[in-house]
């Protein structure tokens, strides 16, 4: 007894609990102001969580605290995400042109075109240092989300905690979003929701608010996967049948009313990208889920839900309007196709170390062809080849590792472990990330601050749940 006393111990002082409530904080405060999305807010962002992470080191430096083991588990892809970050700053060494012109001979040439206006000096690969700094802050601030969640999300209280707090914040959204849809000259704090064609919550781009509802959306599912009873007689629709009434009969009936709001309100602000991305990733997972653990699984349970909910959904809050823009696509994906064909022309002149980190906005008007003039794309509407664009293969492949790397940690567990928990989180945290890994082919929420951090905060609890130990063990005891 006294040596779990001691365990306990060693884990509250590991993680403090006013940290983790400061980090619960900033997750909710994240979406408000318009997705973070504007100068101050996201500077706000930064400093909050270097703050939080810096606070945390002081601690466990001045109490001579050995590292979590999440950190030390994953210290190979965390490593691989440190050296992108580090290859981004490098980015911004000044070279002489002469060197330049080795490792990025099209960027030599620009500057020496430019050469009556910049001169001929030392230039970094960079070719708009300002916007690569502030892109390299906000993805060093993302990092440190995805590591502070390894470290403060350290037990079982604490990570349900995380996931009704996620939960929450996405229905709080849904419900704005839908008074607004709704309502008359309805506005909060500085965003306008009143008479909108599309809900869109605090956010002012209703694609960035349904993406958010998608990972609210998933939480959702896994806590409502979490609590099935697999235990009662029946098998096939049979069985599926009576676990599902017994969920509508009890009292987390509550989660089947959040789900169909959070639905109805994704509807709503006829986000294609969002809805499609939603659906693809859970039919995905769901089908990974059956064919690791057979139609028996929770999984399985988890099919007719999705499509039932999402169906009443779309009867009560109508969805006709989203059906409109589905029949705009053939018209829109034409000038989409033209912005990546242009986007593929800049990755071809600038292939293996790109033109450094929010460059995309200022080169794209060179390339831009008559047909694409129509307007200013500050985003490729396509995260991936922006991320060629700006870090080139190197970039790519070091994101793209450590990216790989953790999602075989995530689909090895999810495969292996039995603890609903466990199970419920990892399947919130596959969906909630390929969602938005497809809806990033077609839009930019990686440049959305809250949207981003949001998605590190999911992929740091799938990652927590992997190593978390079953509901029997002595070493799960820390507490909120």
């Amino acid at each position: 007894m006294k040596q779990h006393k001691k365990h306990s111990d060693r884990l509250r002082r590991d993680a403090p609990r006013p940290l983790f409530i400061l980090y619960l904080f900033l997750i909710a405060w994240l979406p408000i102001p318009l997705g973070s999305n504007r100068v101050w807010a996201w500077s706000l962002f930064e400093v909050a969580i270097c703050l939080l992470a810096g606070v945390w080191l002081v601690y466990i430096l001045t109490r001579k605290l050995s590292l979590p083991e999440a950190l030390i588990r994953l210290k190979i892809p965390l490593l691989l995400l440190g050296a992108w970050i580090l290859y981004q700053w490098l980015q911004l060494v000044p070279l002489p042109l002469a060197m330049l012109e080795f490792f990025s001979p099209s960027t030599a040439a620009l500057i020496a075109s430019a050469e009556p206006v910049i001169g001929t000096g030392w230039h970094p690969i960079s070719m708009d240092p300002g916007s690569s700094l502030a892109g390299i802050l906000k993805n060093t601030a993302y990092l440190l989300m995805l590591v502070m969640t390894l470290i403060l999300v350290d037990s079982r209280k604490r990570l349900r905690t995380l996931m009704i707090l996620l939960l929450c914040v996405g229905l709080g959204e849904a419900l704005l979003g839908i008074a607004g849809y709704y309502g008359n000259g309805l506005t909060l704090l500085w965003v306008e929701t009143g008479g909108t064609s599309r809900a869109h919550g605090t956010y002012p781009n209703p694609n960035h608010f349904g993406a958010l509802l998608s990972i609210s959306i998933s939480v959702t599912l896994g806590l409502l996967l979490t609590s099935m009873n697999l235990l009662r007689e029946g098998k096939g629709m049979r069985g599926i049948l009576i676990r599902w009434l017994s969920v509508v009969l009890s009292p987390r009936a509550v989660l089947i009313v959040a789900l169909v709001t959070m639905f109805g309100a994704l509807y709503l602000s006829n986000s294609r990208g969002a809805s499609l991305s939603l659906f693809f990733s859970l039919l995905l997972v769901i089908a990974f889920g059956i064919y690791r653990h057979g139609w028996q699984s929770r999984e399985a349970a988890m099919l007719p839900v999705a499509l039932l909910l999402s169906l009443g959904a779309a009867l009560f809050m109508g969805a006709g309007r989203l059906m409109e823009r589905f029949l705009l696509f053939q018209a829109e994906s034409e000038e989409r196709l033209i912005i990546w064909q242009t986007t593929l022309e800049m990755v071809s002149d600038y292939p293996v170390f790109g033109i450094g980190e929010g460059g995309f906005q200022w080169l794209f008007p060179v390339y831009e062809t008559v047909e694409s003039s129509s307007a200013w794309y500050k985003y490729a509407h396509n995260d991936y080849l922006e991320l060629l664009v700006n870090q080139g293969i190197v970039g790519a492949l070091l994101l793209g590792g450590a990216m790989m790397l953790l999602l075989r940690h995530l689909f090895s567990s999810f495969s292996a472990r039995r603890d609903p928990l466990v199970r419920g989180v990892l399947f919130a945290a596959l969906s909630a990330i390929f969602s938005f890994l497809v809806h990033a082919l077609f839009d930019f929420n990686f440049h959305i601050p809250a949207n981003a951090a949001w998605f590190h905060v999911m992929l740091g609890a799938g990652l927590v749940a992997c190593y978390l130990p079953s509901r029997h063990s002595h070493s799960h005891v820390a507490s909120v």
